[in-house]
């Protein structure tokens, strides 16, 4: 691990991509002095300030429609989500490829495009840096909440209904507007949810760690337990891979 060789961006497997992402206005630039070689092989390295972290993703990020229409070209038939996305992004390996088949989503290839999208360039990433990380405190989350309120799925904003890129902000930064400040952007159901996200992200902050003896114990990451926290309504601990079973492949097929 500690010798892998990473890709240029100028090589043909990041060409391809970008016939499916746009390239990201805020990507990091190796500069030698804030980030002195690439991220990864600081990770592999173990060269990097080792400091408690929590991390996470949302379960259905892609469903934000600015993710979906502006930051990728999204399929526009099961033939492009076929033969452009498909081998693509799973870097044409067909194990991978038949799980994101859209006969697995009910002939739906937007919501197989959404699900590969969501765990190819986020969940799982998240759970394969967690596992970089454990040498020093790290926690994992996974939110899975899909927002209620009108304001917060309305068409404009999403996909469909779903667990959207940046959800689980909204419980931290209740500055939406100033129709939606505070609690008035949730509804009752939800204000336990929020409250415990609340508390977790403070004790992080002020403690190092996120746990307190009022909402359910979060426990550390490590490659071997494998658990994460799921936020939703009811929040529960689980394996990772129970959550999202394709993450062991499709990790395995990155750099």
């Amino acid at each position: 691990m500690r010798n892998v060789s990473i890709p240029s961006s100028t090589s043909l497997i990041f060409k391809d991509q970008l016939k499916v992402i746009q390239v990201f206005p805020f990507n990091f630039i190796v500069d030698g002095v804030e980030i002195p070689t690439h991220p990864l092989q600081l990770f592999l390295t173990g060269t990097f300030n080792r400091v408690p972290i929590l991390l996470g993703a949302t379960h259905d990020e892609y469903v934000l429609r600015v993710l979906y229409e502006e930051y990728t070209s999204p399929p526009n038939s099961t033939e492009d989500y076929l033969t452009r996305i498909l081998p693509i992004m799973t870097y044409n390996q067909s194990e991978i490829e038949a799980l994101y088949h859209p006969n697995l989503f009910n002939g739906n290839y937007s919501k197989a495009f959404v699900a590969l999208m969501s765990q190819a360039a986020f969940i799982c990433d998240a759970r394969r840096m967690a596992g970089y990380m454990v040498n020093q405190p790290t926690y994992l989350y996974t939110y899975n909440h899909a927002p209620e309120s009108f304001w917060l799925s309305l068409p404009s904003l999403i996909i469909w209904p779903g667990a959207y890129h940046s959800a689980e902000l909204l419980n931290l930064f209740q500055t939406a507007s100033p129709l939606l400040y505070g609690d008035q952007m949730f509804l009752p159901n939800e204000l336990n949810l929020v409250a415990s996200t609340r508390r977790y992200w403070t004790n992080m902050i002020t403690k190092h760690q996120p746990n307190n003896n009022i909402s359910l114990t979060w426990p550390q990451y490590s490659s071997t337990m494998d658990q994460t926290l799921v936020l939703d309504i009811n929040i529960t601990t689980a394996n990772f891979t129970n959550v999202y079973p394709n993450c062991d492949l499709l990790s395995a097929a990155r750099v």
